[in-house]
């Protein structure tokens, strides 16, 4: 495992946590399949269930983009004070692209500006690009 791979395991067992790594058989490194996607909610769903847990899933509820359009996109808008010329992203999710661009997308006046999402290769969503503000 390399010193960035693992940070994340390293960072919550800082707080308390136990982090399991599920082994990716065909995984390329550094890259994400679907496939290894299937293989990672295969087990958290064997591990909600043996544990009786609960499972906060960023790729189904919507309730991840929502958080993003409420507060981060309003929270980019009044740190910036507005002044925005684009916003660009690496979605993994999605949740974060699509919540801030849209809180973005209510910036009125005479500004213009890109929203551009960027992700991993084979996730569905390889590129977007749209008009910030008409």
């Amino acid at each position: 495992m390399s010193k960035e791979e693992s940070f994340i395991p390293s960072a919550l067992k800082a707080i308390g946590s136990t982090p399991l790594v599920v082994k990716l058989p065909s995984s390329i490194p550094g890259q994400v399949s679907g496939g290894d996607l299937e293989l990672v909610e295969e087990r958290a769903q064997e591990l909600v269930q043996e544990r009786d847990a609960f499972r906060a899933d960023q790729f189904q509820l919507e309730a991840n983009s929502r958080a993003h359009y409420l507060h981060t996109g309003p929270e980019f808008i009044k740190q910036s004070e507005g002044k925005i010329q684009g916003f660009c992203d690496f979605a993994g999710t999605g949740g974060t692209f699509a919540g801030c661009a849209a809180a973005l997308q209510l910036l009125k006046g005479p500004l213009k500006g890109k929203i551009i999402a960027t992700t991993i290769n084979d996730s569905g969503l390889k590129y977007l690009s749209t008009d910030l503000w008409k």
